[in-house]
């Protein structure tokens, strides 16, 4: 018999999430679905796009690391705070969900990590589930971090090379430390450092076609939680130019016919002329 995934029941399709009216962000997000025989564990992930390339949250989904229990066993779901934040399991593990924006959609899927068993299992992922976040009030609660400007959040298409970050200062702070990263855990660092601006240029190059994570936080005088993680996808390598038919370079055997094409022509315009001149 074939293994077969869970099965997405809440949100459907197209759903609509309501708005946190203390803050203006999206409401609680209750993500349910149907288990499978003697699953116990699982992954879930969140993605801003059906190919789930700018992925903003893999719970359960580091190999090394925990996977997702939820509290009831029999009807399994996975609670995001108002707003975005700590999602806890049953056994203590937490993973954090940033906040999600209004009006855009988001798409979801899950699959088993783990069976009452304890054999290592893994099924295949369930069907894509989306939602959109109602658009609500402006945002009254700020992120009590510095607030990021470029690239946008969502940023397609982005260039590998140069890459420039900058975001709003924050409350007098003179040291900020800037991460970049290629998974929104934060924990595949691509680069970490402190600077003294309210930008940073990374002098690299970016892979192309590939999601990237960026936040940052103040560090002197007096530290700060972090910033919003925004994420960006870089742009498609480019196509390398083929040389078109007239400009190939021509192999010697074809100089040679044209070369004697060349001097038949020549013979038979002499032999013409000679004959008008007899």
């Amino acid at each position: 018999l074939s293994w077969v995934g869970p099965t997405p029941i809440q949100p459907v399709s197209q759903s609509t999430v309501e708005f946190d009216p203390a803050s203006g962000r999206a409401g609680e997000i209750n993500l349910r679905w149907k288990p499978v025989s003697l699953s116990r564990g699982y992954r879930i992930q969140i993605a801003k796009d059906e190919d789930f390339a700018m992925e903003i949250a893999d719970i359960g989904g580091d190999w090394g690391g925990p996977f997702y229990t939820p509290p009831d066993l029999d009807t399994p779901a996975l609670v995001i705070p108002p707003g975005g934040g700590t999602v806890i399991d049953s056994n203590g593990n937490t993973w954090t969900v940033p906040a999600l924006e209004a009006g855009h959609t988001y798409y979801w899927r899950v699959s088993v990590r783990d069976v009452a068993t304890g054999d290592a299992i893994s099924s295949p992922w369930s069907w894509r589930e989306s939602f959109i976040v109602k658009t609500g009030l402006r945002v009254a609660t700020p992120y009590y971090g510095p607030q990021l400007l470029s690239p946008d959040n969502g940023c397609l298409g982005c260039p590998v090379n140069p890459v420039s970050f900058s975001w709003s200062p924050f409350q007098d702070t003179t040291k900020y430390k800037f991460i970049l990263a290629r998974d929104a855990t934060m924990t595949d660092v691509v680069v970490e450092t402190e600077v003294t601006t309210t930008s940073f240029d990374y002098e690299g190059v970016l892979d192309y076609n590939a999601s990237y994570f960026w936040r940052v936080k103040a560090v002197e005088p007096v530290p700060s939680n972090w910033s919003a993680i925004f994420a960006f996808q870089t742009q498609a390598a480019p196509k390398t130019a083929q040389p078109s038919d007239a400009t190939q370079e021509i192999p010697l055997w074809g100089w040679l016919i044209i070369g004697t094409g060349v001097i038949l022509n020549i013979s038979l315009i002499i032999l013409i002329l000679r004959r008008q001149t007899g």
